[in-house]
């Protein structure tokens, strides 16, 4: 699949606003003398390509904004200090196609006295998953699922530019690059042709790290919420027989925190994934059989091989099962940073 160029031309205001504590109150502010309003105008693309989610409803690969697509906008008057933003989470509406971006039909101008503005972006907006006390978004893994991780979004788009306002006060244009702040692990599970009727019942993966985290507004860092091991566990139905070849679809396919997500202090964690188990059947003399097998594990392989995809790329493992060789599996050749629908 190829990376997406298609350009979202983003044309939208907003009167001027001034922040108040915690409460946003918009509040005109004129001019210096001989000081024009200069208007912002905006234009922006997906720059790494899509990710595929097995969440309902959101199981479309992204290729470009669609109609009612919503964007959350942060600036920052670069001029004095990006310690307090300016704009805070204004939400941009998209048409289809995403030619345009507006938030309710106003204008957004330069702060006055200011002459450089830092924009930052994400998607999809939300006004509960946004932290404005610490400038932080709520996001997590589809794999992470129940009541706690409701104000959360999944598969973050994320975007950063600086624009400078032009001298002669006309209306610059401020490209946002987003990009996928996620990573992404893609599982493959098949078998020689000499074995049939394997079945699949089962993989499960433990990570390091709960897959839920924050995402900085400002800087896109991602932080983990909880440093623990936790495993997540996929079935599959009795007809998902074991394919002859790694060149079909994957059996697990989901976005994971990126390595960039792992700490350094106190101590430095070299992996993301930790193990991975598979669960087979197959049938002997009309009897239902299984048997759990280790197809992954961390502390065997070296540490080129460890599972620590970066931000936008993926990691995919072929784990290749061969009942002839004691009912084993092994990883068989998968690379380290596969970029996304390459």
């Amino acid at each position: 699949m190829s990376k997406l160029t298609t350009n979202l031309s983003i044309l939208f205001g907003l009167a001027l606003l001034m922040l108040t504590g915690c409460e946003q109150n918009t509040t005109v502010v004129l001019p210096q003398p001989g000081e024009e309003p200069a208007e912002v105008l905006f234009s922006a693309r997906i720059a790494s390509a899509q990710v595929s989610t097995r969440v309902e409803n959101y199981n479309d690969e992204r290729t470009s904004f669609h109609a009612g697509d919503q964007i959350g906008l942060f600036a920052w008057k670069h001029a004095y200090s990006i310690d307090y933003p300016h704009l805070t989470n204004i939400k941009l509406v998209s048409d289809e196609g995403g030619n345009n971006l507006k938030a309710d039909g106003q204008k957004i101008y330069f702060p006055v006295n200011t002459d450089k503005l830092t924009l930052t972006a994400y998607h999809p907006h939300s006004e509960t998953a946004v932290n404005l006390s610490e400038e932080t978004v709520n996001i997590r893994s589809e794999l992470e699922e129940g009541e706690d991780y409701t104000n959360y979004i999944t598969d973050p788009l994320w975007a950063k530019t600086e624009l400078t306002k032009p001298e002669d006060h006309s209306s610059p244009t401020a490209m946002l690059n987003f990009h996928h702040m996620m990573a992404r692990l893609k599982i493959y599970v098949y078998t020689t042709s000499t074995v049939t009727d394997f079945y699949l019942e089962k993989i499960q993966v433990l990570y390091s790290q709960r897959q839920a985290g924050t995402l900085d507004i400002l800087t896109g860092q991602i932080a983990t919420v909880e440093m623990v091991d936790t495993n997540y566990d996929h079935t599959y139905t009795t007809d998902n027989k074991i394919p002859i070849s790694e060149t079909g679809n994957p059996q697990y396919d989901h976005t994971i925190l990126p390595a960039e997500s792992l700490p350094t202090e106190p101590y430095s964690v070299e992996f993301m994934v930790k193990a991975i188990y598979i669960e087979v059947s197959y049938m002997e003399e009309a009897v239902k059989k299984t048997g759990s097998y280790t197809a992954y594990y961390a502390w065997d392989v070296d540490p080129s091989q460890y599972i620590k995809p970066s931000s936008g790329k993926t990691v995919r493992v072929n784990i290749k099962f061969d009942p002839s060789t004691s009912l084993s599996s092994n990883i068989n050749g998968w690379n380290s940073e596969e970029t996304i629908n390459k």
